[in-house]
């Protein structure tokens, strides 16, 4: 059946770690937590004791596995890279946290990390917000560094689309940041049991199931660094299809649009 959506109240306390976390309202209405509904999870924004704001990732239950444990471990070696704070995180497990999971069952392998103010790429192309020249430039290079620093380690993102770049450099931070890095390849991990098929706009037309390894991030990272390239112009932002310039069907095709 269908799954149901887990809800949390504003100003609901969760102790985790020895820590109080309250879940923040929606800045648009006071009463609704500010959570954003993805594909594999619902992202709440809470705030520590101090007033810090954070992430509090929470999965479907087709994705709350054992294996994210791992991956988090991993990861957090990599934090410091450009764009990838949120590999600085920490996962509600039965292990550590069989007291808070008695009473919310639904955080089993929710992942607590740093929130990443600013819109989505995918909202800027939605929106059709015209850049500045200096902003593409701006905006392709900081992506660029971020993917050229992946691929000197021997990382890829995995599922890289326009909901998964953040845009700090629209709210007073800078550059980009990259979300949900569930999927992140690391060299020497074990393959996961569930990998994304390649978002909508961006995933390689020609492959028979899902992509994993060190260069997977090159064909929908070179779609997108094209898009922030040219979405001065306004021409290509007139002919641009909605979350990604390309429709998912004319992807690899030669039509008026890649023209």
């Amino acid at each position: 059946g269908r799954y149901r959506v887990f809800q949390l109240d504003v100003g609901q306390e969760l102790r985790i770690d020895g820590r109080v976390l309250k879940i923040d309202p929606h800045p648009a209405a006071p009463k609704i937590p500010y959570g954003q509904e993805g594909k594999q999870a619902i992202v709440f924004k809470i705030s520590d004791q101090v007033g810090d704001s954070l992430a509090l990732k929470v999965f479907k239950p087709r994705y709350r596995r054992p294996f994210l444990v791992t991956i988090t471990e991993r990861m957090a070696v990599y934090a410091d890279l450009p764009g990838m704070k949120v590999c600085e995180r920490e996962v509600v497990s039965p292990q550590k946290h069989l007291a808070v999971l008695k009473e919310h069952p639904d955080l089993s392998y929710a992942a607590i990390m740093p929130w990443i103010e600013g819109p989505t790429w995918s909202e800027v192309l939605l929106t059709r917000h015209i850049l500045t020249p200096l902003e593409s430039l701006l905006l392709a290079r900081s992506l660029l560094q971020v993917l050229i620093s992946l691929e000197e380690k021997g990382l890829s993102h995995g599922d890289l689309s326009g909901v998964n770049i953040m845009l700090p450099h629209f709210v007073g931070g800078e550059g980009v940041s990259l979300v949900d890095v569930e999927q992140l390849y690391i060299p020497g991990m074990e393959k996961p049991d569930i990998l994304p098929e390649g978002s909508p706009g961006y995933g390689f037309p020609r492959m028979t199931g899902p992509l994993w390894g060190p260069f997977t991030d090159r064909f929908p990272g070179s779609i997108i660094l094209a898009e922030m390239l040219c979405f001065c112009e306004k021409d290509i932002i007139k002919a641009s299809w909605g979350e990604s310039y390309f429709p998912p069907d004319e992807i690899c095709k030669d039509t008026p649009l890649y023209d």
